[in-house]
């Protein structure tokens, strides 16, 4: 199997290295055979993260299987699909499932590679006998997202009542609800009206998807009159991402128009006047933000000189580039542009201060970082980023 596919199972199933330091969810625990029918132990998806244990365990049960009772066949299952080997996944955990039709873990996944497997209905029923023991947000959101991309939105009432808390936050549960408003012969503008209302804008904004803000802005474009100002950043941002520039300004502007103290509608302007070649407003904008209150600008500000180069845009944030929480893939970015325009100030700038700890725990960034520290070496700084290098190195 590719490692594509591989990669993609992972996903899926939450494989992912990053779980792997967690000490309760060591790979280690597949060395104890005995504590194979303990299903909880193996939840943690970091157990499933070292490819030669998962191998070894698969070996084992192939060779021997008789040795292995029913209610045990999980953590192997699971090796299984760790390793992308989908249809042997699926044989032993359904074995599996026939000793423990009702673990929830195991029906999870059952769920998830019936998704895998475009087994869309299957995977359906699955979920819902999960729910309706468990009223798991993920698990309704599986359930919700399967209905609405199989235009059966209008059967999402029966869980109506769970996703209106939901969508207050969480921009996936907004577009159910709206979609299941508009799914009536007669549109349900209250419950639109009710939706957006109560919406919490910023974390909307933050949870939304390309997917999700798409499904805003076809909402918007048949019922905006029911939209807030408040709200307008939404739908702007969609129009933004589809590069349909005029529109969005358009929105930004009636959002401030409401409130002028709008940072969210600020920083959304900002992107649209980078994005249509006026760097210098897009920085002042951005400055603007800032001084309302709004410390996220600054870091809006360290990506927009990413992607500039502008000395305008440095200069004017250059006492709050120093404290700012900045990403630290602008901080990778920042220092390339430091090595290349041999700027002492932007490597120090990038490499120091808030957020830089995943700089020094990547090994090739931390390389690049080592490099480029040989040109700034006599600074004062070098010695905090040297102290940075080798303290990682140590673990």
């Amino acid at each position: 199997m590719n490692k594509l596919l591989i990669s993609v199972i992972l996903a899926m199933f939450g494989l992912s290295a990053a779980f792997a330091q967690d000490a309760s969810s060591s790979p280690e625990l597949l060395k104890k055979k005995e504590l194979y029918s303990k299903t909880e132990l193996f939840e943690p998806a970091g157990i499933f993260v070292n490819p030669d244990i998962n191998k070894s365990v698969i070996a084992d049960y192939e060779a021997n299987k008789a040795s292995y009772a029913d209610n045990a066949l999980f953590p192997v299952a699971m090796c299984y699909f760790s390793t992308g080997n989908l249809p042997k996944g699926t044989e032993v955990l359904d074995a599996y499932l026939a000793a423990a039709p009702d673990n929830i873990p195991a029906l999870k996944v059952k769920g998830d590679s019936l998704v895998f497997a475009g087994e869309i209905d299957k995977a359906l029923e699955v979920y819902k006998k999960i729910y309706s023991t468990t009223a798991d947000k993920i698990v309704l959101k599986s359930i919700c997202m399967i209905l609405f991309r199989g235009n059966k939105a209008a059967e999402l009432a029966p869980y109506l009542s769970a996703i209106k808390p939901l969508s207050k936050e969480d921009a996936d549960f907004a577009m159910f609800a709206m979609a299941y408003a508009l799914s009536a012969d007669k549109h349900d503008d209250a419950l639109i009206k009710e939706t957006l209302e109560n919406m919490d804008v910023k974390a909307v904004l933050t949870s939304s998807t390309p997917q999700t803000l798409d499904a805003f802005i076809k909402v918007y474009s048949i019922k905006k009159d029911l939209f807030p100002a408040r709200t307008l950043v939404i739908p702007a941002r969609a129009a933004a991402n589809q590069f349909f520039w005029q529109p969005a300004m358009e929105m930004y502007d009636a959002a401030l128009k409401e409130n002028a103290k709008d940072t969210l509608a600020m920083r959304g302007l900002a992107l649209v006047e980078y994005r249509t070649g006026d760097v210098n407003a897009a920085a002042n904008r951005l400055f603007e933000a800032y001084k309302t209150g709004d410390n996220e600008a600054v870091a809006d500000a360290a990506e927009l000189y990413v992607l500039s180069g502008s000395k305008y845009v440095w200069d004017k944030f250059l006492t709050q580039f120093k404290t700012a929480e900045i990403k630290p893939l602008i901080r990778v970015a920042m220092v390339q542009i430091a090595d290349k325009k041999e700027s002492a100030e932007i490597f120090y700038i990038a490499c120091l201060g808030s957020n830089v700890e995943p700089l020094y725990k990547d090994k090739q960034v931390s390389e690049l970082i080592g490099k480029v520290l040989e040109k700034f070496a006599k600074d004062a700084r070098a010695a905090d980023v040297k102290k940075l290098i080798d303290a990682n190195q140590k673990k």
